[in-house]
């Protein structure tokens, strides 16, 4: 009976033992798992977190792209009429259509722009509001969501309306070995699509081909045909310029001979 009775109390003991180390490793096993649990949340919220930043450069480089091509740089809000231009729209605007990419699909973006030189704002400091020099820069305002996170960004862009009548030349397939070509002499921006050309094929080059910034040069006969030039601060200094801008597309760009690209700036 006594040998019952003690064999009973230490198989108790045993068990209880058995117990409290049972509840104590589920304890390490709970803890250790909400941790593993919080860390794969907190790294698909840092991959939300980064994807939404990819959505706000989309947002930016859209609606630059947008402004050259001559619209308002509006991305995703296309029917959404805010306040003034200045206004940000907000996800639940009636109007707004989200934009996505086909890498990053579950990422919407969206954006808006505002002129300087129409914002009633002396945003360059130099106590004129919406005068020239503010002239080809933009506000942009970018938002992007993602899985919950949402963030939102404002750049200052400076751009230029790209349209085929504001280039000096503008050229597409060109010849088979060069878009533009020989003894050129181009006074404001040149664009060369150089369609369809091959692989290491030239697409602007010649002994002679030069990109001009100003009329300097320009025949006579074509002094009182012109536009008067834009006038910017360069140095501190008010200058006479074309804004010229060399683009291409497809194709290489060749220097030689007495080829130039601009020059160097005057002052006086």
């Amino acid at each position: 009976m006594n040998k019952t009775t003690r064999f009973t109390r230490e198989c108790g003991a045993a068990l209880l033992y058995a117990v409290i180390i049972a509840v104590v490793a589920l304890l390490i096993v709970a803890a250790f798992g909400q941790r593993v649990i919080q860390r794969s949340q907190h790294v698909d919220r840092n991959l939300a977190f980064v994807d939404c930043y990819t959505g706000l450069e989309a947002g930016v480089l859209a609606s630059a792209v947008d402004i050259e091509r001559g619209g308002a740089g509006r991305i995703g809000p296309d029917g959404w009429s805010g306040e003034d231009d200045a206004a940000v729209p907000a996800w639940d605007d009636e109007g707004i259509d989200p934009q996505s990419s086909a890498t990053l699909p579950e990422v919407e973006f969206m954006a808006t722009a505002q002129s300087w030189q129409s914002d009633n704002i002396d945003n360059n400091g130099d106590g004129i509001v919406d005068n020239a020099e503010e002239n080809t820069y933009y506000t942009i305002t970018s938002l992007a969501r993602n899985s919950g996170v949402n963030r939102q960004v404002e750049v200052t862009a400076k751009t230029n309306i790209v349209n085929i009548w504001d280039h000096a030349l503008f050229g597409g397939p060109g010849r088979p070995d060069a878009v533009i070509a020989g003894d050129v002499h181009a006074h404001g921006s040149v664009f060369a699509l150089g369609t369809d050309l091959p692989e290491g094929a030239m697409a602007l080059g010649g002994l002679a081909t030069t990109i001009s910034n100003t009329y300097e040069g320009i025949a006579t006969a074509f002094d009182d045909r012109v536009p008067a030039l834009k006038k910017r601060t360069i140095g501190g200094e008010s200058m006479a310029t074309l804004e010229a801008a060399l683009r291409v597309k497809n194709g290489l760009v060749q220097l030689y001979g007495d080829s130039s690209f601009g020059g160097e700036t005057t002052s006086g």
